[in-house]
Parts: C-alpha cells; sequence; structure tokens
C-alpha cells in the first residue's frame, strides 16, 4: 500500500511536470528572469541615491538664474551629471573658486557654482550587490537643488570644496 502512494505522488509530480510544453517553461524562465531584473534594478536605483520621487525640483533654470553666466572656459569635460530631476551631459571644468557647467545640447550659457555654495549631501562609495561592486555617484546640494556626479569629478568637487573651505 506504502509503494502504491509512492508511485501515485511520483505519477501526479510527472504529470504537472510534463503539463507544460518546453515553449511555456522558456516563457515561464523568461518571466522571472525579467522580475528578477526588474527588482534588481529597483534596489539598485534606490540603493545608489538616484531615486526621485519628485519629477518637479527645480534644475538647470534655477541654478541658470542665480548663478547663469554668457563666458566660461574653452576646455571643459563632457560628463554625465544629474541636476534636479533630470540626467544631462554636461561640460564641466573646475576652477580656482568654482565650477563651471555647460549642458551639451543647449546654447544658453554657462553656470559658475562657487565651491562655497555646495554642500555635501552623500559621498560617493562602494556599494556590493549580489556580489558585485558598484560605484555610487556624489551628490551635491547648491541653491535647493541637487547635483549629482560621477566618482572622479565628486571627488575633485570633494577636494576643492575643502581647500575652499580653509
Amino acid at each position: 500500500m506504502h509503494m502504491r502512494e509512492v508511485a501515485t505522488m511520483s505519477n501526479v509530480l510527472l504529470y504537472c511536470f510534463s503539463c507544460y510544453s518546453l515553449g511555456q517553461w522558456l516563457l515561464a524562465g523568461l518571466l522571472l528572469l525579467g522580475q528578477g531584473l526588474f527588482f534588481y534594478a529597483l534596489f539598485r536605483y534606490v540603493a545608489l541615491g538616484r531615486l526621485r520621487i519628485n519629477p518637479f525640483r527645480k534644475g538647470w533654470k534655477h541654478l541658470y538664474k542665480r548663478y547663469g553666466t554668457p563666458t566660461g572656459p574653452v576646455l571643459m569635460d563632457l560628463v554625465s551629471v544629474v541636476l534636479g530631476a533630470a540626467s544631462y551631459e554636461m561640460y564641466v571644468s573646475f576652477a580656482e573658486t568654482g565650477v563651471f557647467l555647460q549642458g551639451s545640447l543647449s546654447a544658453e550659457g554657462f553656470l559658475y557654482l562657487p565651491y562655497h555654495d555646495f554642500t555635501l549631501v552623500a559621498a560617493p562609495k562602494t556599494v556590493t550587490i549580489l556580489r558585485f561592486p558598484l560605484q555610487t555617484a556624489g551628490l551635491f546640494r547648491i541653491a535647493e537643488v541637487e547635483i549629482s556626479f560621477a566618482l572622479p569629478q565628486a571627488n575633485e568637487l570633494i577636494n576643492r570644496m575643502a581647500l575652499a573651505n580653509q
């Protein structure tokens, strides 16, 4: 009697696994993989401090009204910058007393942001997620606008802020 129950259980399991075709198993696997990647990306986005709750934050226009200047340096580096709630490709140049920013697609002018007006919100750091090290960006605040720089520019800005505040 016990053997018949075991045989019946194995038949039930075999029947359950055989009722789906290979295509259905692949589709289910892809859906699970997609869900896993979605939650991984969401966790990474939140862990790296890039969660933007308010898409109407102050940004380029607010800073341009306050720090806009028509002229700036000729040699600048193209980097990715998160300004307010938007990500931009911008030209950046570090000067003696401040940093110059210029949008790569806009001809509005330059921003000249003095080092002494910056506040460090979060220094860049390394976060390990699923055994993969990820570099977080440096997060700064100036005139109620949050600016996020990649690791090299964030470290340069932190060093220049320290020198300016001495």
